[in-house]
């Protein structure tokens, strides 16, 4: 019986040192069916969390294991294509210059014995530039999760994406944000 119960310890101690410190960057970005200005031209720049992997006894600091900027500029263009914008990678041919600030973007596991706490505190901090204007929102999602034992690579995934797409999906959907998006095109700033 001792045997079992110091087995039974051991894998608990185990399972409890190692946790999940990544996560893959794959947001969802909803399209919605209306169709822009094809004149309309835009850039796209992201600006990944700053990362700090300071960790404490209690508490990782998550970590993407894969490019964040990249991966959710990727899911920008597609959508901003879908909805009939043209992209630019050059700033200067461009009615509209979107950057999609994420720095204060942090995934944190806080470790226990039987259980992990997930949680995601997102801001986004949205800059729209035109030649002769700029418009700025924020938006922030907290989210949280508890789960039994160690927290796994899935469950930190699935949490940090949907707070990344919800911010994303409410940025984009925000009446004032498409608002200044169009506006670069009827300003006639091109």
């Amino acid at each position: 019986m001792k045997f079992v119960y110091v087995f039974l310890l051991s894998m608990v101690l185990i399972g409890c040192a190692n946790r999940p410190i990544e996560y893959t960057v794959d947001p969802d970005v909803s399209t919605r069916e209306s169709k822009l200005d094809e004149a309309l031209v835009v850039s796209i720049n992201v600006v990944a969390p700053k990362l700090n992997t300071v960790s404490d006894e209690s508490q990782v600091m998550a970590t993407p294991s894969n490019e964040f900027a990249d991966s959710v500029k990727r899911n920008l263009l597609a959508r901003f294509i879908n909805q009939g914008y043209q992209v630019s990678s050059n700033k200067h041919f461009t009615n509209a210059n979107l950057t999609f600030d994420f720095s204060k973007f942090q995934v944190v596991i806080t470790k226990g014995t039987v259980k992990d706490e997930l949680s995601a505190d997102g801001q986004l901090n949205l800059l729209i530039t035109r030649k002769n204007s700029e418009f700025k929102k924020s938006f922030s999602v907290r989210k949280t999760m508890t789960v039994a034992l160690k927290a796994t690579p899935p469950e930190v995934t699935g949490l940090a994406n949907e707070v990344v797409g919800k911010l994303l999906n409410n940025a984009l959907n925000d009446p004032q944000v498409i608002a200044a998006i169009k506006q670069s095109n009827t300003a006639g700033d091109q």
